[in-house]
């Protein structure tokens, strides 16, 4: 079945550049968070997720 399935060469190397590209995205981000000062993991982890009533007091007002 597959024999009459042609694989041309730049799909070989398209394959190849998007995987190489993948790799070298995630293994930069894994060295940049494993590089990060311990005090600077510590800020980020304290920060808050969501912004909600971070700088409000109260419901929001309602709309019109």
């Amino acid at each position: 079945m597959f024999k009459r399935l042609v694989v041309e060469n730049w799909v070989q190397i398209a394959s190849l550049l998007s995987f190489g590209l993948i790799f070298f995205v995630f293994i930069t981000s894994a060295a940049r968070a494993m590089l990060l000062p311990k005090a600077k993991v510590r800020h980020m982890a304290s920060l808050p997720l969501d912004d909600e009533g971070a700088d409000r007091q109260g419901p929001p007002p309602p709309a019109a």
